[in-house]
């Protein structure tokens, strides 16, 4: 992980967890936020593949996207028929980038945040997004099924 993106991520944790009066509410838990992307951070792993499914609102499908040096270098839709291209994985294409979806979740006061973490590497492994109390079908997150240290 590029360290730039760690201290970004690292600072959003540390905001989300100033914010939070009650870190165990319906909007999830910051504190285990905070100890999984440490988690993550201090592995140092750079090279990866990830087959992440999209799950929730009007989007679904699945790619296996693999990572070199911190940097996306291919994504593959796994079922084209689900008319699914690559650019839909666009901003869960890095483990950093799945951090940033839940730190932005927090930040935004979600309704609801469910989310499981690896407990070894802290990727975040099954992600549920309820953005409002009262809207229909914005609910969004994603599965990581497979994840491969390379």
């Amino acid at each position: 992980m590029r360290p730039s993106i760690r201290k970004f991520a690292a600072a959003g944790c540390v905001a989300i967890l100033a914010a939070c009066g009650d870190p165990t509410g319906s909007a999830g838990d910051p504190a285990a936020l905070s100890r999984a992307l440490e988690r993550w951070s201090v592995q140092d792993i750079d090279d990866y593949r990830m087959t992440i499914r999209l799950q929730g609102g009007m989007l679904a499908g699945h790619a296996r996207i693999t990572v070199r040096d911190g940097q996306t270098v291919s994504v593959q839709p796994l079922a084209p028929d689900e008319g699914m291209p690559p650019r839909f994985f666009e901003h869960l294409d890095t483990v950093d980038e799945l951090f940033e979806v839940l730190i932005d979740a927090h930040n935004d006061d979600a309704h609801r945040i469910d989310v499981q973490y690896h407990p070894q590497l802290g990727v975040p492994m099954d992600v549920y997004i309820d953005p409002e109390r009262n809207a229909i079908d914005e609910e969004h997150g994603f599965k990581i099924e497979v994840f491969e240290i390379l």
